[in-house]
């Protein structure tokens, strides 16, 4: 018997689980605001409201981007608020780590989703994806 497949809004949430699960093996149990450099614990929300969250520069409602780790970066609670009124310090963040070019490829990105409708067949094939990624921070670092 074939497992079952997930589907729409248990779908979403397994990838939703996933980039969280990515980002505290990738940042640790106290990652740094990529924006201000504020160093907190990750947000919980029954028990700690105020940590650093997994921020999306193009909002998550653009789904094309919503699990693109290219456009997600660690975020205190602040800085994932001050975003939705003045983009401009996490702009100027990416801009200084990667270039203007990471901000025009993720506002073009963001622009070509027709429709900006993913199927359950590409967010199954994105959590594959991520699942293989996440096992490459669980494979021990060898010292010589």
């Amino acid at each position: 018997m074939k497992p079952k497949l997930l589907k729409g809004k248990k779908l979403t949430k397994a990838l939703d689980d996933k980039i969280r699960e990515i980002f505290k093996a990738k940042y640790g149990s106290n990652p740094t605001c990529f924006v201000c450099g504020h160093k907190d614990q990750w947000y919980h929300p029954q028990m700690f409201r105020r940590g650093v969250q997994v921020g999306h520069y193009i909002s998550r409602t653009r789904t094309i981007l919503r699990w693109n780790l290219r456009n997600l970066f660690p975020q205190c609670s602040s800085c994932n608020i001050i975003h939705n009124t003045n983009p401009a310090p996490f702009t100027i963040a990416i801009i200084n780590m990667w270039g203007a070019k990471e901000i025009g490829f993720l506002n073009e990105l963001a622009k070509s989703a027709v429709g900006n409708r993913v199927t359950d067949t590409q967010k199954r094939q994105w959590l594959e994806e991520l699942t293989t990624l996440l096992h490459t921070f669980d494979k021990p670092t060898v010292m010589c």
